[in-house]
């Protein structure tokens, strides 16, 4: 963030590592509840399957894929009303073309970044209290809130005047 007033093509980091952060954050506070959770629903049913059917063990099962990431925050807070859903899918949106760019073209107004980051961020505000057990310690949890608090500060700073 400190670099995208020299740069604004650094939005796409932005946006790729607040996505990133959720994603990780929710996957892991999923996980502390059922692993199952996060995977796609056709992984865990080939999983259970399988496992069922031989009783081996996991040895001869593939390794499951991560459930996509709007359905994995539609499982972390399913009645959340303070987060705008649409510009989590904006965020979301955002990460992919940014990810998959090719040759064509992508544009979009830095408003719109700064308010689908400013939506993440009130996600990442809200993991302590949704997943209360994903801290080791106090310590940890002190440090995610600062860090969640400095990204707030510099995403913040950014709004176009």
């Amino acid at each position: 963030m400190d670099r995208i007033k020299h740069s604004e093509l650094l939005w796409q980091y932005a946006v790729i590592s607040m996505h990133n952060a959720i994603q990780g954050y929710i996957s892991a506070g999923l996980r502390n509840r059922n692993l199952f959770v996060t995977w796609k629903d056709s992984q865990t049913k080939k999983w259970q399957s399988k496992f069922d059917l031989n009783n081996q063990g996991i040895e001869s099962i593939d390794i499951p894929q991560l459930d996509n990431f709007l359905s994995l925050y539609d499982k972390a807070f399913p009645a959340e009303s303070s987060i705008d859903r649409g510009l989590i899918e904006f965020l979301n949106g955002l990460r992919n073309e940014f990810i998959h760019f090719n040759t064509d073209h992508f544009s979009t107004d830095i408003d719109s970044l700064i308010s689908a980051c400013n939506e993440g961020i009130k996600i990442l505000k809200r993991v302590p209290h949704v997943f209360h057990d994903i801290f080791v310690d106090e310590e940890q949890r002190s440090e995610f809130e600062n860090l969640v608090l400095r990204a707030d500060e510099k995403v913040s700073m950014q709004k176009k005047t």
